[in-house]
């Protein structure tokens, strides 16, 4: 009496096309929210694991690894509205760990980041390539003491170096409609 094997599943406006096991999606499959977010790619016992491709409904896209059903490992995140990019490490869908934003304007940053603001060490550059700021950033701005070799020696340029990682536009675990009711772990 469980799905297994390929099928369709619709239900409040939610479809899940894609493989079955023992009444959970496991294996490729795609579903698709009423709001028109989608998510294309791997699941394990009902929830998204492995490699997949987010879409947001604003048209922010998110290609990368999946843990536990959160954006978890290494990533591409293309933010519409903004023109952002990032490409880097994620954890519990947020920008975390080692990562690089290149910025609309041409700005591009490289260094840690943590809960999706830039945290550590890290180096921000114009785009024509000279260095607006290299070394320490606290909760997305940087530390002007902390200048390393390198960076420009006026310290006006540093201390109003400030840059905001964008987030990934959900902050929190979407729970599709088999994760809450249907599939037993």
């Amino acid at each position: 009496g469980l799905r297994h094997g390929s099928g369709t599943y619709t239900h409040g406006g939610d479809v899940y096309v894609g493989e079955w096991w023992n009444g959970c999606p496991h294996g490729k499959g795609k579903y698709t929210f009423h709001n028109n977010e989608s998510y294309e790619g791997d699941y394990i016992n009902g929830q998204r694991n492995g490699k997949g491709v987010y879409t947001y409904k604003d048209g922010t896209i998110y290609e990368g690894d999946y843990k536990n059903g959160v954006q978890e490992g290494k990533g591409v995140i293309k933010y519409k509205m903004s023109g952002h990019v990032y490409e880097g490490d994620f954890k519990d869908n947020m920008l975390d760990g080692q990562g690089k934003m290149i910025y609309s304007d041409g700005r591009v940053y490289s260094g840690e980041l943590r809960r999706g603001k830039l945290h550590g060490l890290g180096v921000m550059k114009a785009a024509n390539g000279s260095i607006i700021f290299q070394g320490q950033w606290e909760e997305g701005c940087s530390i002007p003491n902390t200048v390393v070799a390198g960076a420009p020696g006026d310290m006006s340029n540093a201390t109003q170096a400030k840059g905001s990682a964008s987030q990934t536009p959900q902050n929190e675990k979407k729970e599709d409609i088999f994760e809450i009711f249907y599939c037993k772990f």
